[in-house]
C-alpha cells in the first residue's frame, strides 16, 4: 500500500445491481480493504461516497461506520 495514496469507499446491495446503499450495509468488502490497507502501512486519505440518498444522515453514518472499522483493525 506504499503506492496508494486514496480509497474511495462506496457500497452496492449486491454483485452486479448498481443500487446503492449505506456504506457498511452492502456487498463490498470495505471491512476487508480497510484491514489490508491499515496493516500494510496505508497513510492516505479515504474518501467516502455515500450515494444511497439518505442525506446528512447516510453521510454522518457513512463516517461513523468508516472510522469504526478502521479502528477495530
Amino acid at each position: 500500500f506504499d503506492q496508494v495514496e486514496t480509497i474511495h469507499i462506496a457500497d452496492i446491495r449486491g454483485a452486479g445491481a448498481m443500487q446503492y446503499t449505506e456504506v457498511g450495509e452492502g456487498s463490498a468488502p470495505i471491512r476487508a480493504i480497510l484491514s489490508m490497507a491499515k496493516n500494510g502501512g496505508f497513510d492516505g486519505l479515504v474518501s467516502i461516497e455515500e450515494a444511497s440518498m439518505h442525506g446528512t444522515g447516510g453521510i454522518e453514518r457513512a463516517v461513523r461506520t468508516v472510522r469504526r472499522i478502521w479502528e477495530e483493525n
